[in-house]
């Protein structure tokens, strides 16, 4: 019974920890691959609003560009909520280079409205750069959070084996309290 006890006890603890590395660790990871996919989607829409000349045309384009900024200011509140401590320093520095890609990336829409080539020099000149910065600091949060999924993942499998050799070594104990309570009950 005790050794029962115990092995449903570590099994448990193991349950646990691979929960949350499941729910917690892969998910942060694909989050941060998404704001990175999607902060790319709206870089592109703008790209393609920049030679756009009908009005019409360029709305539609806005609108999938806002999307898609949407969704990366959702995700970045996301992470900055559940704020845990695991890469909260690449996580201000990602949300800084997306407060200044934002404002240089509105004022390049500003431009688009005006005069079609100021609006392709300000991107050249300061969005692009901006969008650089920003999406290298995603990848610096990504590689952050992957290092956090590996040493969980790391934590997981000490688990498995430190519950592995302590159902061994009780069984052991079991098999030699049992051969001795045989030996005792047949004298």
């Amino acid at each position: 019974v005790i050794i029962s006890a115990i092995a449903f006890s570590g099994m448990n603890r193991l349950t646990h920890t691979a929960r949350h590395f499941v729910n917690h660790d892969v998910v942060e990871v694909m989050d941060v691959s998404t704001i990175k996919i999607e902060a790319q989607m709206a870089a592109l829409r703008l790209l393609q609003i920049l030679p756009t000349t009908d009005r019409e045309s360029r709305v539609v384009l806005y609108k999938n560009m806002d999307a898609h900024n949407q969704k990366v200011d959702e995700l970045l509140k996301g992470a900055a909520e559940a704020g845990n401590g695991d890469g909260q320093e690449k996580l201000n520095e990602v949300m800084a280079a997306r407060q200044a890609y934002q404002t240089s990336f509105i004022e390049t829409v500003e431009y688009v409205e005006f005069d079609t080539e100021t609006a392709i020099d300000h991107f050249n000149s300061s969005t692009s750069p901006a969008l650089e910065r920003f999406l290298d600091s995603i990848s610096d949060y990504l590689i952050a959070k992957q290092q956090v999924m590996a040493n969980d993942q790391a934590r997981i499998e000490q688990e498995s084996d430190r519950s592995l050799v302590l159902v061994a070594i009780l069984a052991v104990i079991a098999i030699v309290m049992g051969a001795r309570l045989a030996w005792i009950t047949s004298k």
